[in-house]
């Protein structure tokens, strides 16, 4: 593990990195940082599983006609990179028959690495060079506050005068955090109690989809389905409670 954490430190230290959109219509910045942290993943999954499929945000589909799918997103976050912000990650995780059964979370920047397998989930400091069981985290944080808290990824979420209305009048704690993945994190360890993104890809969270379930995180899209699409996601993820159920409940009567 640390042997590949040195190489994809070596590669984030870089500072001359070059910027490119991966969208014509509007800008979706990719840099070269993205494309070789893509390269060392794709090689050491292939290194070891030659057959399984793998699904990669930044490379095209490799279809080995396995039932193992890996799914990668080398830079979730580009952003935050450009612009020096400590929130950027590298997510990995794999599905069996389409069923989710690893992830893999890494903040490279502040050297904490968050995992599942199956239905357990792990939390690791480079620096304390230590596994700890993630639901012992989860029993150290805060219980629910009474004013409802709600994590928005970006203001382009906001534009929707829909999402506005649900905020009108009403007594919530919320704020845009630009975090990515560090927001499924938040939520996991109940700091936060929903969390509203929009425009999202599939790849962006289906790394992330063993984790969320083995930390009893749900999703479901702004019209009240449970599903999936290759781009252009609106979603609501939520830690699955009865009040958050009724707050999910009133942000769906509106938008």
């Amino acid at each position: 593990m640390d042997n590949e954490v040195k190489k994809i430190n070596k590669i984030i230290s870089i500072t001359n990195f070059k910027i490119r959109s991966k969208n014509n219509s509007k800008f979706d910045p990719v840099t070269d940082i993205d494309l070789k942290i893509n390269e060392l993943l794709l090689m050491k999954i292939m290194s070891y599983f030659p057959n399984h499929n793998i699904k990669s945000e930044e490379s095209n589909f490799i279809d080995n006609n396995s039932n193992y799918t890996w799914f990668v997103d080398p830079l979730d976050g580009t952003k935050n990179y450009i612009f020096g912000l400590n929130y950027y990650s590298i997510l990995v995780g794999l599905s069996f028959k389409n069923k989710p059964i690893y992830s893999l979370i890494f903040f490279p920047k502040i050297n904490e690495l968050y995992f599942s397998i199956n239905n357990k989930s792990f939390y690791y400091s480079f620096s304390k060079k230590k596994i700890i069981n993630f639901k012992k985290i989860i029993k150290k944080t805060a219980k629910p506050l009474v004013n409802n808290r709600i994590l928005i990824n970006t203001i382009h979420t906001l534009k929707s005068k829909k999402i506005i209305d649900f905020f009108k009048n009403k007594n919530f704690l919320y704020k845009i955090s630009g975090a990515d993945a560090m927001n499924f994190i938040l939520l996991s360890l109940n700091r936060t109690d929903i969390l509203i993104e929009s425009g999202l890809k599939d790849i962006d969270i289906l790394p992330l989809l063993n984790f969320l379930n083995v930390n009893n995180i749900k999703f479901i899209n702004w019209k009240r389905e449970k599903v999936l699409f290759p781009n252009n996601n609106s979603l609501i993820f939520y830690k699955n409670n009865k009040l958050n159920r009724k707050l999910i409940k009133k942000f769906l009567e509106i938008v």
